[in-house]
């Protein structure tokens, strides 16, 4: 589902585009500014700018994702730390933050849930959004409003800290 086709067509603009550098350098700068992990997981990391912004601040960053295309067009400073993997597979450590950043929407809901215990399982803080409006058919098969997620995180003990504008409108820092 995640292959080059999807990625040429990201909207707003090509996921190879100049500006989600920009987008990631932006969210990794607030991470590191405001909360200054020292270990952080990125699931659902595509090309992994957001790993490569945090590695170049020294935070110890690394991410999985789904898809064997985006995974092998990572730069080749960051690939080592990126793996095949989804976010209902056992996580390797305890993190000090991991970030869900726009993937629930890409799952079915009962693996969205299972992501959601995997990830309060192995973090104390937890950055999260998930789109709760864009219906796009082919590739958002569980669409639900901020309520719903709250809800699921906090069936695992986790609150909603602040919004996480920063981000998106909709996105929320859990702990």
């Amino acid at each position: 589902m995640h292959d080059k086709a999807y990625f040429d067509n990201y909207y707003p603009l090509p996921y190879h585009h100049p500006y989600w550098y920009g987008f990631f350098d932006g969210i990794a700068k607030y991470i590191f500014d405001f909360y200054g992990p020292q270990y952080v997981m990125d699931i659902g990391c595509a090309f992994g700018y957001l790993v490569g912004q945090l590695r170049a601040r020294g935070i110890e960053a690394w991410g999985i994702d789904t898809s064997e295309y985006a995974l092998s067009r990572a730069a080749g400073i960051v690939r080592p730390f990126l793996s095949l993997a989804s976010g209902v597979d056992p996580l390797p450590r305890r993190y000090d933050l991991i970030t869900c950043i726009e993937v629930a929407e890409h799952m079915p809901p009962e693996d969205a849930l299972a992501m959601v215990e995997n990830i309060c399982a192995h973090a104390d803080s937890i950055l999260f959004s998930s789109t709760p409006d864009d219906t796009e058919p082919e590739v958002h098969i569980n669409v639900q409003p901020a309520d719903y997620w709250t809800a699921a995180f906090a069936k695992h003990g986790m609150k909603p800290v602040r919004s996480a504008g920063f981000l998106a409108l909709h996105a929320l820092w859990f702990e």
